[in-house]
């Protein structure tokens, strides 16, 4: 794959990402600079030694263009992306960033999987609750790779929304019919 291939649709969702990465990290440990991971995550390739380590998610947003071929960040959209870069970092604050959301869906889909083994192993087998799992597991795995291919290619709008609903559908379907399984004789 090209370098080419491998670049983000645009440069804004770039930049974004950077900085919830920035935020991300610095929120776990202050005295971390995050820049080179950051770099590799964003880009698959090592920071070369010659470039100086950004010292702030700004700076590491103007060496991310620099690296992937695209001008300098003016002082414009240095400003605009401060600017969202605080709204960012209250998002992260009040719980309600990508990150924290991401994480919320992890913890449903373990509990729900660990919901529907309680329903098997107190009721015997059930076809509904195996399918419900086997349904909720691929949903997340289609919703992953949907997300990560919308982000390098041109994708139809409606696709990640799509496997989202079917995601809840999936997973409401696997706690409901657990908690019933379990309710009833």
């Amino acid at each position: 794959m090209s370098d080419a291939d491998s670049r983000p649709r645009d440069m804004e969702g770039l930049h974004e990402r950077a900085i919830l990465l920035w935020i991300h990290s610095k929120m776990r440990d202050a005295k971390l600079n995050p820049s080179k991971g950051i770099f590799f995550a964003l880009t698959d390739r090592v920071l070369p030694e010659s470039i100086p380590v950004p010292q702030n998610a700004i700076d590491l947003c103007d060496t991310l263009n620099d690296a992937l071929g695209f001008p300098p960040l003016t002082k414009e959209q240095k400003e605009s992306l401060t600017a969202r870069a605080l709204v960012l970092f209250h998002e992260y604050e009040s719980g309600r960033s990508t990150f924290h959301i991401v994480r919320y869906l992890t913890w449903a889909n373990w509990l729900s999987y660990a919901l529907g083994a309680v329903a098997l192993l107190v009721r015997g087998l059930s076809w509904w609750i195996i399918g419900l799992v086997g349904a909720v597991w691929l949903c997340n795995g289609a919703g992953l790779t949907a997300a990560k291919m919308a982000e390098r290619e041109e994708r139809p709008e409606w696709e990640v929304p799509a496997i989202a609903v079917l995601h809840a559908l999936a997973l409401l379907g696997l706690v409901g019919i657990s908690i019933f399984r379990l309710i009833t004789r």
